[in-house]
């Protein structure tokens, strides 16, 4: 886990609108973990529907894409 960011999301869940205070997390891994990832998430998080979604990194420093590399392959094993 990357970092944890406060925020206030403001969202319509059947046939209502919610706002409330929560917590965001960016977690960095590979994409062979998001099903276990979301897995988790549908077990643990209390909300019926938490919102686990993937994008892709398509650039960036070169020295912190084979950070990401070699971290995920040590922690996938």
């Amino acid at each position: 886990m990357h970092n944890f960011t406060p925020m206030r999301p403001i969202c319509r869940w059947q046939g209502q609108v919610h706002e409330r205070a929560e917590g965001r997390v960016s977690l960095h891994t590979s994409r062979d973990r998001i099903a276990d990832i979301v897995a988790r998430a549908q077990r643990e998080h209390p909300y019926e529907v938490p919102d686990v979604s993937a994008r892709p990194i398509i650039d960036g420093n070169p020295d912190y894409l084979a950070w990401i590399t070699k971290d995920a392959k040590a922690t996938s094993g």
